[in-house]
């Protein structure tokens, strides 16, 4: 039987003020609650991606730049959909006159669905349009043809060469020429940016919105959606049907999805944590008590998390559940403990006191443990990582001391209300069966838990080798309808317009409009010369006609040439070149003379134009491989201005390839910073060494089975659970430091019961109870579409699973080989010993020596 000596002075004290100003404890409580809760619903989520990523990152910084300097980087797009052609364009020239009337307070830089102006542009100046090569042929045979003819015109002419094409014949092919140039100008019938199947219609809002401001997002959305039920398209054809898409709606989807899921996965978490509890105390106040101790904390955790951090990014949304499942552990540990008093008969004060004085030291110890793995977390830059690190290590913490100031208190009320029996014997139903088995089965269990340990920490060497990073992108987006439909949609809409005016392209920005040919010209080399990975480099230029110096020269030869050529033509022919007949007077196009309907794309909020670059990826390649996505930013990256300075990249490759670098970059140094802060608090919780060995051989063999498991399942590492490396080594040492303190304190005490056998039916069955709050905690991540917080659950759940076991199982087997050890060579020892001195020893093989 378990040996309750009696509590010391201190805790007594503590426990008699806890137990006899309860009320006023409560109320404090209640009063912090109050408190808290205001400051926590103003706590917002930024569901972008550059959040996760610290201000320093290259890629952050140059979009603060983009976006001081350019507009419209976010696209709302309008998919429109019917077999009336006619009716296409009906409805978007009749919408086209809603949406640029929308007020400025949307942020709506420029409407973008005609480009008829451009056509137009490029019609009337056909000339300069027309490659230089033709025109230059052209000049050349009419004045072969005129020069024929006037030598024709000599009577003793002889013409031993054949004769040049008729006029008529050179008349034909410049026509054809310029119907050319004029038909390459008019890729979008009547300018409207139709698919070439006829059926799709897309119109394009630029909006100054990131896609991580969710509340002016949804109130353009939601605007714009009152513009298409107040024009129903079903008045224009009835097939006709308008669906939204653009990387503003797709983040806006997403921020709202997480919104809702996470208030999911937290009533998830805590209705599975009420049936645990419930299952382990069989008492409803357990969960009362519980319940309304562990409020303060987690509303205290978020409070201080707006103070600190300030809001909560795609990392971070879901550490309500996981708070909630890590910070009750302490609670649960407490008052398994604290029933345990009573049945031994004690009364409220003394029990409460001598609860203190035994779960203080182990639960402050697990806790810590659990705060250092969240904190090694802050060493990171990436604030994926450090935001939840932050969170994380003050919420361990913070639970500790609240449940330790306010669960007495509330536990002491409870008792005035309906006090609970003493001596009323409640065994613990977990720990019952675990205990059994490693008693009973000590040897193959410690082997078996050997043997898998080795096992894993190969297979875990082998994903290493392979490189365990998960370079999908696809694996890190959600699986909702919502989403597969504006991706598909926005896969429409780039086969209309290109990458570069759907907005996948990387946008490259320079100081000066003169570096804009330079850099194109020296990005086209590489691309070349070097097969840089990425596509074709459009600019402004692309607007304009190319060798306008020459042309413009040849073109006033061709004029003259023509007028020349008219005196001898026939009417017919004249008429043809009357219409073909180049301009007296020809300038160079520059920038300004380009309609803004194409223009603004490459134009600035100042009305700069010209400055800007977009360099697409390279045919073949997928947007979704992580590894294309470094090569492709890092290439561009590479690039120099003729001064040398790097060029401002803004895109989601630069965004995606800094969040891969800094998980190679910052998360081995999270994972040392928490195996040194582990093993650090393990030296630092025992004093013998056989203890810190044994607690510590029970972390490596937890850990080991969790990677070997997470290698078995094929599962890579993303930006979001490899946090669950670090974290585990903390919570996953919670199990083995709290049953063998348990031990330690038995085998201290001098109990006349097996300490081993009090360790795991006592302790070890609340400790698995702190497991399962926790796996609920990470389980609930599944009620996620996001396949990134998917397998950080999963991940999570493994650590938790291995450690738990390794705790209840690898551990407490060994301890009792170490026990039977002892024994016997206690046993031999006592033999060897004379009758005095074995009346001296009072040999007793229950008693255990503390070292």
């Amino acid at each position: 039987m378990t040996n309750h000596p009696p509590p010391s002075a201190p805790f007594l004290r503590i426990a008699q003020v806890q137990v006899r100003r309860a009320p006023l404890v409560a109320l404090v409580a209640l009063a912090l609650t109050l408190a808290f809760l205001p400051v926590v619903r103003s706590l917002e989520l930024f569901s972008d991606w550059t959040e996760l990523l610290p201000r320093s990152a290259p890629s952050v910084r140059d979009l603060g730049a983009g976006q001081r300097r350019v507009g419209g980087l976010s696209t709302l797009t309008l998919m429109l959909e019917s077999r009336d052609n006619a009716a296409l364009r009906r409805y978007a020239t009749a919408m086209a006159a809603r949406l640029e009337a929308l007020p400025p307070s949307l942020r709506v830089r420029r409407v973008q669905w005609n480009v008829g102006d451009y056509q137009r542009f490029v019609r009337d100046h056909r000339h300069l349009y027309a490659p230089l090569a033709d025109l230059t042929r052209a000049r050349d045979e009419l004045r072969r043809r005129i020069e024929y003819e006037r030598a024709s015109a000599n009577p003793v002419y002889i013409n031993l060469d054949d004769p040049p094409e008729p006029a008529d014949a050179l008349v034909a092919r410049a026509r054809e020429q310029m119907r050319r140039v004029e038909s390459e100008a008019e890729q979008f019938p009547g300018g409207f940016f139709l698919h070439r199947d006829g059926r799709h219609l897309a119109m394009f809002l630029r909006v100054d919105l990131p896609s991580g401001d969710p509340a002016r997002g949804t109130a353009l959305v939601e605007r714009v959606r009152e513009e298409i039920r107040a024009l129903p398209p079903a008045g224009f054809a009835p097939d006709l049907t308008v669906s939204l898409a653009g990387d503003l709606l797709v983040g806006i989807i997403e921020h709202h999805a997480i919104e809702h899921e996470l208030v999911v996965a937290t009533l998830l978490t805590v209705a599975l944590c009420v049936l645990a509890i419930l299952g382990l105390f069989r008492r409803p106040r357990s969960v009362v008590l519980l319940g309304g101790t562990l409020l303060v904390p987690v509303l205290a955790t978020f409070a201080l998390a707006k103070l600190t951090v300030g809001h909560l990014n795609t990392s971070t949304a879901f550490l309500g559940s996981i708070v909630i499942g890590n910070g009750i552990n302490s609670g649960i540990i407490w008052l398994a403990r604290y029933f345990e008093e009573r049945r031994a008969g004690r009364e409220v004060t003394e029990a409460v006191a001598a609860t203190h004085q035994g779960a203080w030291a182990g639960t402050l110890a697990a806790s810590t443990a659990a705060s250092l793995a969240y904190g090694s977390l802050v060493v990171t830059d990436f604030r994926g990582f450090r935001d939840f690190g932050i969170i994380g290590g003050t919420g361990m913490v913070i639970c500790w001391a609240m449940t330790m100031a306010f669960l007495p208190a509330l536990t002491a009320l409870w008792e005035r209300w309906r006090p609970l029996p003493p001596g009323v014997e409640r065994p613990n139903p977990y720990g019952v069966l675990f205990a059994r088995a490693v008693k009973r089965y000590p040897v193959p269990l410690a082997a078996g838990a050997g043997v898998l340990a080795v096992a894993g920490i190969a297979l875990s060497a082998v994903a290493i080798g392979r490189d365990p990073l998960d370079y999908n992108f696809r694996n890190l987006t959600s699986v909702r309808a919502e989403t597969d439909r504006a991706s598909e949609l926005n896969g429409i809409a780039g086969e209309i317009v290109g990458r570069a005016g759907s907005g996948s392209a990387i946008a490259v920005l320079v100081d000066r409009r003169e570096d804009t040919a330079a850099l194109r010209a020296r990005l086209d080399e590489m691309r070349e010369r070097h097969d840089a990975p990425f596509g074709a480099v459009r600019t402004i230029d692309d607007l304009l006609p190319s060798d306008q110096p020459a042309k413009i020269e040849v073109l006033a030869d061709l004029r003259r040439l023509m007028l020349e050529a008219r005196e001898h033509a026939s009417p017919e022919t004249q008429r043809d070149l009357d219409a073909y007949l180049p301009p007296a007077t020809l300038r160079p196009l520059v920038d300004d003379d380009i309609p803004s309907s194409v223009a603004s794309l490459y134009t600035e909020r100042d009305g700069t134009r010209g400055r800007l670059l977009f360099v697409e990826e390279k045919p073949g390649a997928s947007i979704w491989d992580g590894q294309y996505l470094v090569a492709w930013a890092d290439s561009i990256r590479a690039a120099r201005t003729p001064d040398g300075r790097r060029p401002v990249v803004v895109g989601s490759a630069p965004v995606y390839a800094d969040i891969i670098g800094a998980i190679w970059r910052d998360g081995p140094r999270a994972v040392l910073a928490s195996i040194l802060a582990t093993v650090a608090l393990v030296l630092l919780s025992f004093g013998r060494w056989h203890l810190r060995a044994l607690t510590l051989l029970a972390l490596v063999t937890g850990v080991a089975w969790m990677g070997g498991a997470m290698t078995l399942l094929h599962i890579r590492l993303n930006f979001l659970n490899f946090v669950a490396l670090p974290i585990t080594f903390g919570i996953g040492v919670d199990y083995a430091v709290n049953v063998m303190r348990r031990y330690q304190q038995e085998v201290d005490s001098g109990s006349a019961g097996d300490p081993i056998e009090a360790a795991v039916q006592e302790t070890g069955g609340a400790v698995l109870v702190c497991s399962l709050t926790t796996i609920f905690g990470y389980s609930s991540l599944h009620t996620s579409a996001n396949r990134a917080l998917n397998s950080f659950g999963l991940a999570a759940v493994l650590g938790e699973v291995a450690c738990v076991l390794a705790a209840l199982v690898a551990l407490s087997a060994t301890l009792v080989l170490v026990e039977r050890r002892r024994t016997r060579a206690r046993a031999v020892s006592s033999l060897a010993a004379s009758p005095e001195e074995r009346s001296m020893r009072g040999c007793s093989p229950i008693r255990r020596s503390p070292g």
